[in-house]
């Protein structure tokens, strides 16, 4: 039930298949839309912990939908690691009308037990609070680290970032051939950009 938001004459919530929009015909009427807003991500939705995503939380801030919920989660020995608490973000921008970010904090003893709105002015923002009790502002650093309360400590975490983009044909089958490719990034003052690109092929005969 805390998935459910509205926005405009729409509403947003998590189903048992996904999440899903509903939108207001008129007065009375609220008819459900036929797929699922979080088709692209089935993935991803797959992975949630059915057994605790209940508890999930969501919020609308600044043009996007952001939803905490239990994801499940592969360690480095590829072994089903199942999640105990809300510990990833999906966040989706209603602008492009895409799903833009998997936000997760490389920490299994930090959670997120609910997602607020507060502040005001330019202050205003999404907070996170935690079962230890704290909080945290969400998008909120520009050098590339995340700082979080645990019980004991207050630690810092690097930001790794990696992006998947699905497979494309361009409406044809036919042999593929590409010159060139562009990428626009945002460095800060505190961290300069680094990244690596790889590319997977299918039939590559």
């Amino acid at each position: 039930r805390n998935s459910i938001i509205q926005v405009g004459s729409n509403v947003f919530f998590l189903s048992d298949n996904g999440v899903y929009g509903a939108s207001f015909q008129d007065l009375y009427n609220l008819r459900g839309n036929n797929s699922p807003l979080s088709e692209p991500i089935d993935k991803t939705i797959s992975e949630i912990n059915r057994d605790l995503w209940d508890k999930s939380t969501a919020v609308y801030f600044d043009n996007k939908y952001y939803i905490a919920v239990p994801l499940n989660k592969y360690n480095e020995d590829g072994e089903l690691v199942l999640a105990t608490g809300n510990n990833a973000i999906l966040i989706f921008n209603f602008i492009n009308k895409q799903w833009e970010s998997i936000d997760t904090i490389d920490d299994p003893r930090f959670d997120i037990q609910n997602l607020i709105i507060s502040g005001n002015g330019d202050s205003r923002a999404v907070f996170l609070v935690n079962s230890f009790g704290g909080v945290h502002k969400v998008e909120s650093r520009l050098d590339g680290v995340d700082r979080i309360a645990l019980v004991d400590e207050t630690k810092s975490i690097d930001v790794s970032g990696t992006m998947v983009t699905r497979q494309y044909n361009v409406d044809s089958l036919d042999r593929k051939k590409w010159n060139s490719y562009e990428m626009f990034v945002e460095s800060s003052p505190e961290r300069s950009s680094n990244f690596s690109i790889s590319a997977e092929t299918e039939n590559i005969d």
